[in-house]
């Protein structure tokens, strides 16, 4: 089974957390996400997350940590995902690639339908373990 090693960053701004909404031709088409993407060969995990989010997002972000690795299996292929606390300089945004993407209180996470993957990610911030 094919592994696809992906990063996303995990960003709070004024007690909210950034989340975004997947593109409807995409894989776990309208799920929830924090925003990212493939790691190209010879990239590392920072460089990654800094190219992935000016390129969707426009957004400028500083990577601060790598968290705990997540694996999940889908059907077909395996994700290997690597979120990365990041920070921002501004709060500001736009939509390149996803449906939608913004800033939520952390208490309306449990509402969203997540990307799978997402999900052990996502526990953690409501639980403030992260």
């Amino acid at each position: 089974m094919k592994t696809i090693k992906v990063t996303c960053a995990v960003i709070f701004w004024e007690g909210k957390v950034f989340v975004a909404q997947r593109p409807d031709n995409k894989s776990q088409p309208g799920c929830w996400e924090f925003p990212g993407g493939k790691i190209e060969s010879g990239e590392s995990i920072c460089s990654c997350i800094i190219r992935e989010m000016d390129e969707e997002l426009g957004m400028t972000v500083i990577p601060k940590l790598k968290l705990t690795e997540v694996l999940h299996t889908y059907n077909d292929f395996c994700i290997e995902l690597t979120p990365v606390l990041c920070v921002v300089k501004s709060d500001h945004f736009y939509l390149h690639e996803h449906k939608d993407a913004g800033w939520f209180d952390i208490d309306r996470l449990e509402s969203l339908n997540w990307a799978p993957a997402d999900l052990s990610i996502v526990r953690k911030v409501i639980k403030r373990e992260i």
